[in-house]
């Protein structure tokens, strides 16, 4: 791959979906587009939208931050899914949402079309939306203003390689178009202008642009946009709408009209309140379906093509009397005479003589355009009419070339053709002149691509390898990193600017991603039985905290580590005197799951004394048999007493004093 440097070669690297996806990838998909609809719900008040049925509450949200069995989210009222049951497109607009897009949004898995026109949202647009590479078309435009998102468009735009309609008009966004917009070259509709002029996009169209040429309409209008405006656009030949134009203070193009002479489908062209100069092209007089054309507030000037007189009756009268052509530029007549008395026109009477054109100029040696590898956008008119020396009676309308000037042109020799066309469409012959691009060439190529291994183990890695140029290389990466590969990466884009000993510099974009975990883990119940003895306080059960004997005893082990042990009854229960059967299960970060596996505690008895000896002399009262009992005033030395557990005895013992005193002895648990 040849890449220009900086204006355009970002390389993106798309995970394609597979044909075949497991239960399991489904599962987590469904789960995913709950997560992102509950999110958008939350985040813009869903329990005031002006229409939410069949979409749970706010409160049914917080309470299920996952997805509850039986949910189906193609019941909630603007959700369509495929035939998966997978989320493909959202449709609430005019729906009163308000805040903000939640970045929740990047984990729709197969998302297609998002139209959110005309609410009242606000703040910028999360850059994981970015990644959904499966988007065909978002509308995020109002023809009212309400919305009100904010920000530039990041290069990370450029992924969405399947996009074929992009709306933010009547927005806040600004700063420059990125360079990576011309990879969506399945636009056919690209909308960033308005009628209400909030957009403040900035600075010269991109070059990228050229490559859009599946474009049916282009709305740019109402911004800050300045600059010639692209010959390029002039092969978009699909064009319906080609809107440039502005308000005083906003767009400010200028430069003489490029040759549009090929679109000849175009229904409305705007280029109204700009800068630009020379006369009214003739060959819109070729457009047969134009309705709306808007040229006032420029800097036009000169005659009119007798051939233009079939507009005064084509274009519609609503939107193209004078005021819409003539007034605010130097026409010889106005707009309104030429049409009524072919005041201003160009020759009175029909002009028949050919343009005469002579190519005697040097090639056009151009270098490598700054920021660019291997090509040159080269914008050579000016060179053109110099070496052509085109002249004719009435005057030269255009000159057309091919290749048209601001195309881009690879590095070597190459040649363009041109010739001259004067206001009655008289064409002169053709003349050719040499173009050269000289070059300075640099090529860093991704030669692995190593994803991260397992969620959260961080260990994805780059490796490059740059080519040609000059050397030595400067590196410099998204992550702040300055070597040629990097380690230990993260899941996410990583964009390299690769940087030569002349300053010659090329950008490519390459994604890092978690290689899915669909292994379960494996767990082995071969320990002993674990053996407790009883609280000796009540002797009937025990609190058992087996957590680190069960996992010595399951020898779980897992590709990604283990994330969740799970046993019943948990660690910590209370067990009873007897054996107990606990079954446990493991889990990973990935929720992949273990089979069940089953251990034995037992928990003992207290130890219970048989004999109770009794000597010396002995107080009144009860008295349990844990320890031996002694006095000096028993007559009888000494007693064993056996009994059973829970069984309370009257013994009698003489003193000295030949009186007899009652004491019992009392067991409370004993097996």
């Amino acid at each position: 791959m040849h890449c220009k440097i900086s204006t355009y070669c970002i390389l993106v690297i798309l995970a394609v979906q597979p044909i075949f996806i497991s239960s399991q990838s489904l599962t987590l998909c469904q789960e995913n587009d709950y997560r992102a609809l509950r999110a958008l719900y939350l985040s813009t008040d869903g329990d005031n939208w002006s229409n939410n049925t069949g979409w749970p509450t706010a409160a049914f949200f917080l309470a299920n931050p996952n997805m509850p069995l039986g949910t189906n989210i193609n019941d909630w009222v603007g959700i369509s899914v495929d035939s998966d049951g997978i989320l493909k497109r959202i449709f609430l607009r005019s729906n009163n949402l308000t805040g903000v897009l939640p970045p929740e949004l990047g984990l729709m898995c197969r998302i297609e079309e998002i139209n959110l026109r005309s609410n009242q949202l606000e703040g910028a647009i999360p850059l994981p939306f970015w990644d959904l590479v499966s988007l065909v078309r978002i509308e995020f435009g109002t023809n009212n203003g309400f919305n009100e998102l904010t920000g530039s468009l990041p290069p990370e735009i450029g992924q969405l390689t399947n996009l074929e309609l992009l709306d933010l008009s009547n927005n806040e966004f600004f700063g420059v178009l990125p360079p990576e917009l011309g990879l969506l070259t399945n636009l056919t509709e690209l909308s960033l202008g308005g009628n209400t002029g909030f957009n403040e996009f900035s600075g010269p169209l991109p070059s990228t642009i050229c490559n859009l040429t599946q474009l049916e309409r282009l709305r740019l209008g109402n911004n800050l946009f300045t600059g010639a405006i692209p010959p390029c656009i002039g092969g978009f030949t699909s064009l319906i709408i080609l809107d440039l134009g502005g308000n005083p203070n906003t767009n400010n193009f200028t430069g003489p009209i490029p040759d549009l002479s090929t679109l000849t489908n175009l229904v409305n062209l705007q280029l109204q309140n700009n800068s630009l100069t020379g006369p009214m092209p003739a060959y819109l007089a070729s457009f047969t379906d134009l309705d709306i054309l808007w040229l006032q507030n420029n800097q036009l000037s000169g005659c009119y093509d007798n051939s233009l007189a079939s507009l005064c009756t084509q274009l519609n009268p609503s939107f193209n009397r004078n005021v819409f052509i003539s007034i605010g530029n130097m026409f010889d007549a106005p707009w309104e005479d030429f049409c009524s008395t072919m005041d201003g026109a160009c020759c009175d009477s029909p002009d028949t003589e050919d343009p005469i054109v002579s190519c005697t100029g040097d090639p056009i040696i151009e270098f490598v355009n700054t920021g660019n590898c291997d090509a040159a956008v080269i914008n050579f008119q000016a060179h053109v009419e110099a070496s052509m020396m085109a002249t004719d009676n009435c005057g030269v309308a255009m000159v057309i070339c091919s290749p048209a000037s601001g195309s881009i042109f690879s590095i070597g020799q190459d040649n363009t053709q041109c010739h001259a066309i004067d206001f009655s469409g008289n064409t002169s012959q053709t003349c050719t002149f040499g173009i050269e691009v000289v070059p300075s060439i640099l090529y860093p190529n991704p030669t692995t691509i190593n994803d991260e291994s397992c969620p959260g183990a961080s260990d994805g890695s780059i490796d490059i390898t740059v080519s040609d140029g000059i050397p030595p290389y400067t590196y410099m990466w998204s992550n702040g990193a300055t070597t040629e590969d990097i380690t230990g990466l993260s899941p996410g884009m990583y964009s390299l600017t690769v940087t030569d000993a002349i300053g010659c510099e090329v950008s490519k974009t390459i994604p890092i991603s978690t290689i899915p975990d669909t292994e379960d883990p494996v767990v082995s119940c071969t320990g002993p039985v674990f053996v407790y003895p009883a609280d000796p306080l009540n002797c009937s059960d025990a609190v058992v905290n087996f957590e680190a004997d069960a996992l010595a005893s399951m020898n779980p082990t897992d590709n990604c580590g283990i994330d969740m042990v799970f046993c019943s009854p948990p660690s910590g229960s209370i067990l009873p005197v007897g054996q107990s059967t606990v079954t446990c299960q493991v889990f990973d970060a990935s929720l992949n799951s273990s089979l069940q596996c089953s251990f034995t505690i037992i928990v003992e008895p207290c130890p219970c004394p048989n004999t109770l000896q009794i000597s010396g002399n002995v107080p009144n009262g009860i008295h349990q048999a844990f320890t031996s009992i002694s006095s000096d005033g028993l007559i009888s030395t000494n007693q064993d007493v056996t009994y059973k557990a829970g069984q309370e005895i009257e013994l009698t013992a003489g003193f000295s004093v030949e009186l007899q005193a009652i004491f019992h002895a009392f067991i409370e648990t004993c097996n």
